[in-house]
């Protein structure tokens, strides 16, 4: 797709990392789509976490839950490490990284109890 470059006005494809007419850097390379969805699955992780906390505590473990847990928790974690040195904005990916573990160790406990 084109988009017009910031700076000049050239037609510029979205996937340039700068303009090839004056070498403005081109913002709409998605650097940080990785952080959003670190985040993103740090929050439905922390839902399912959640979740299985409320059947745990109704005696009726459904340990579904748990497998999701565990597939969030591995994706939002490892999404948010490897975009912590490509972002200027770290709080994005920290917060995907920490709801992920939070809600690891929340799945752990109810399970135990």
């Amino acid at each position: 797709m084109l988009i017009k470059c910031r700076e000049c006005g050239a037609n510029v494809s979205s996937l340039a990392k700068s303009c090839p007419k004056c070498g403005c850097p081109n913002k709409s390379t998605g650097k940080g789509r990785i952080a959003v969805t670190s985040l993103v699955l740090g929050i439905f992780d922390v839902i399912y976490a959640f979740a299985f906390c409320v059947s745990a505590y109704k005696e009726q473990k459904n340990f579904e839950f748990v497998f999701m847990v565990i597939i969030l928790t591995i994706l939002s974690t490892f999404l948010g490490v490897v975009s912590l040195p490509k972002t200027k904005n770290k709080s994005k990916p920290i917060v995907g990284i920490i709801l992920g573990t939070a809600s690891a160790v929340l799945t752990s406990i109810a399970s135990i109890v």
